[in-house]
């Protein structure tokens, strides 16, 4: 059977399993195609520019690829991941059009915090909709829960609650200790009713399963299949100002860390790192969807403005601010402006590290440069100089050096990537040569390093995990509470006209305004 969304609701039901000839009643479907395609905005740009539109008929409705095949169909699935997943809300509508609505109606739980007000780890795993969870307020609950597989609606309901026990598990103890609070009483049980749901990204579909499995839920410890993750020793190693180095995960599943004394202490966005933003890194990693931890500032529709895409789930997260913070510098490396609000700091860099000059002024001062009418240059960081040694067993991680580089990409009319220019390999070589300099006038870039040096950590334990090797239950981190933050949805964009004398010219150039800005 298939469900449309049309609209804000779904128009009803446009095919039914026949009933047999004898005249019985037919049976009731066990799996329902949801489709959504008509909600989607298909111009809404991704983080590539691409449309959504472009990327889902490029697409052609092909099933996600196995790790290293058609790489142009998982960058696609990875881009529109954390755009699709949040139209999982007509699996609900889609429910209540197969059977009775909820009396009293039930309320999205994610809905219950706004974005970047103080709230748990888990959180933003139900307002993306990757888990939807609704509740009563009385303690009935229904969940949609993503399947791998299986052909019945139940069975497959069941396995995907135990998949997504630790992280709905603190969900749900949030629920009963509301309820208490509220009556007075002992912690209350909680009646869950669980579908199951697969996601057909690229038709824009989702199969529901229609026949529910039901959960009593009595108590919400972890399951311990999975040894506890000590988050007291954790905070110790941060509080004291640490340096986690790497770590030996032993065969318990214990977690002994390396630390040393650094001469710079850790930090992020100005502070000693919490275990909130180990739950980000972690959330990052092991829970972000499809595609990895990334902050973009991407191509809108108005040339002064720019979208800010972010991967990973770090959108209103302090991981996802240094990140933003970092990528906003280039400006600065740019053209030598500070977007933040200082105004030109050129000469204030240059008595902080001598020899810098602006990727604009290495391109005026390049003889060779004067037959180029324009250039369009991208700057980014990468962790392509992030240097960790690893045991054959992969149970050993040792950080080497943690450091982020500077990269750029020119691109041409169209689109298309080219050569870079010897005045942009300049700039980009002072940066990286000179980055532990500019670290300490711009702080974001050490805060960039230690950043990715949380990332990197639950990277390893994610790859251990999946090799075989015991792992702490580290979900238990989602249940932290995450600091208020807000990260911005938008930026300005620094539009400049730079006017440049002919080479070898030496005066004032004389410029003509004819356009309004």
């Amino acid at each position: 059977m298939t469900i449309r969304a049309v609209g804000l609701a779904l128009a009803g039901i446009l095919a039914l399993t026949a009933g047999s000839a004898s005249g019985t009643a037919p049976a009731p479907p066990r799996w329902v195609r949801v489709d959504y395609r008509g909600l989607v905005d298909q111009r809404k740009l991704s983080h590539s520019g691409d449309p959504v539109g472009v990327l889902l008929e490029r697409l052609g409705g092909r099933s996600l690829p196995a790790e290293g095949e058609r790489r142009e169909d998982a960058l696609a699935y990875r881009l529109l991941d954390p755009l699709l997943e949040p139209y999982a809300f007509v699996l609900v509508d889609a429910m209540d059009s197969l059977s009775p609505a909820p009396d009293p109606p039930m309320v999205e739980v994610g809905s219950l915090w706004e974005p970047g007000e103080e709230q748990p780890a888990w959180v933003e795993l139900v307002r993306a909709r990757r888990f939807v969870l609704e509740s009563d307020g009385q303690g009935k609950l229904r969940a949609f829960l993503p399947a791998p597989s299986g052909e019945d609606p139940v069975e497959a309901a069941k396995q995907a609650w135990s998949d997504a026990w630790p992280v709905l598990r603190h969900a749900l103890a949030g629920e009963r200790r509301r309820l208490a609070r509220r009556r007075g009483g002992d912690l209350p049980s909680l009646d869950v009713e669980v579908h199951a749901y697969r996601h057909r990204l690229a038709e824009s579909a989702f199969d529901l399963g229609v026949t529910a499995w039901r959960a009593s839920v009595t108590d919400t410890r972890p399951t311990g299949d999975r040894p506890p993750v000590d988050l007291a020793g954790l905070r110790s190693i941060l509080d004291r100002g640490f340096q986690i180095e790497g770590a030996r995960l032993e065969p318990s599943g214990r977690i002994r860390w390396f630390t040393s004394e650094a001469e710079t202490k850790p930090s992020i966005l100005g502070r000693a790192p919490t275990l909130a933003d180990l739950a980000i890194a972690y959330r990052a990693v092991a829970r972000g969807g499809y595609g990895e931890p990334y902050m973009s500032l991407d191509r809108a529709p108005a040339p002064h403005v720019a979208y800010v895409n972010y991967g990973g789930r770090l959108r209103d997260t302090s991981l996802g601010m240094v990140s933003l913070l970092a990528d906003v510098r280039f400006k600065t490396f740019s053209v030598g402006i500070d977007l933040l609000g200082d105004g030109d700091v050129r000469e204030a860099v240059r008595r902080a590290v001598p020899g810098f000059q602006t990727h604009l002024e290495s391109f005026a001062s390049d003889p060779t440069a004067g037959a180029v009418l324009n250039q369009q240059t991208r700057f980014w960081f990468y962790p392509d100089d992030v240097d960790l040694t690893l045991s054959a067993e992969g149970d050993v991680l040792a950080f080497r050096k943690v450091r982020m580089t500077a990269a750029s990409e020119r691109v041409r009319d169209g689109g298309a990537a080219s050569a870079e220019a010897p005045w942009t390999k300049a700039t980009v070589a002072f940066l990286n040569a000179h980055y532990d300099a500019l670290a300490t006038r711009f702080p974001e870039m050490a805060d960039l390093d230690e950043s990715v040096r949380l990332l990197s950590l639950f990277t390893w334990l994610s790859a251990a995990r999946a090799r075989g090797l015991t792992v702490p239950d580290l979900d238990a981190l989602l249940a932290l509470d995450l600091p208020q933050l807000s990260t911005p949805r938008r930026f300005p964009q620094l539009l400049t006209h730079d006017v440049l004398s002919p080479p070898a010219a030496v005066g004032v150039v004389d410029v003509l305004d004819r356009t309004d800005v």
